[in-house]
């Protein structure tokens, strides 16, 4: 009986280090969904991010996200900021009606991935941009397909195909239902790229629809 009882520490230590191995190969991921505040658009939202590294991993969004816009500088910009998750964030920054940039973040595993993306002139939500971060340029064409009156309100259709090459490779699409001064009503995209890493090809994924429910204040 002895000798069973000095076995006892010997298996407790290496079952703290079978435990500790497997957390280093295979690290935790987390999610939080972002509160809505009080001065934002509400949005009914359907979707979720998803990357394949490390076992894969998959933040879905929350049912309700919003979407904040802050005034820069001396007011000729807005940003629009999406933010569903607190590791999760795009904002597109307007200026005199044209796309200046479009700022990224993703957070997988803990590891924080933030881009701005700065775009050509005459770049716009309606008839598409060119964008650049450092070896990547993403791209989007197309324009209106339509138009729609949801609550008596005349929308714009947008439907654009995206792309995206250098040091990201990818495709996706993106799509804005627009009042007349721009500001979208309802937004959908899809995402698909693949990314280089020191681990090999990391694929990401995103599907996302949103349609305003509510504005500030009401």
């Amino acid at each position: 009986m002895r000798v069973i009882r000095r076995r006892w520490p010997i298996l407790l230590v290496s079952l703290a280090v079978v435990a500790g191995a497997v957390w280093i190969v295979f690290p935790r991921d987390s999610s939080e969904p972002q509160p809505v505040g009080g001065d934002e658009y509400v949005y009914a939202t359907e979707g979720h991010e998803e990357i394949d590294a490390l076992g894969g991993a998959r933040h879905d969004y929350p049912p309700l996200t919003g979407i904040r816009v802050v005034e820069t500088g001396d007011g000729r910009c807005r940003d629009l900021i999406w933010r569903p998750l607190r590791e999760r964030v795009t904002a597109w920054r307007i200026c005199d009606g044209e796309l200046t940039s479009i700022r990224e973040v993703h957070e997988f595993f803990g590891n924080r991935d933030e881009r701005t993306y700065r775009c050509e002139p005459g770049s716009t939500l309606r008839d598409g941009w060119t964008c650049a971060y450092e070896d990547a340029t993403e791209t989007a064409g197309g324009g209106v397909v339509g138009t729609e009156r949801v609550d008596g309100e005349r929308l714009e259709h947008v439907r654009l195909a995206r792309r995206i090459e250098g040091g990201v490779e990818g495709t996706g699409t993106r799509e804005f239902w627009l009042r007349p001064d721009g500001f979208p009503v309802r937004l959908a995209g899809t995402t698909d790229d693949v990314s280089p890493s020191p681990i090999g090809d990391v694929r990401y994924r995103e599907r996302y629809l949103l349609t305003l429910e509510t504005s500030p204040g009401g």
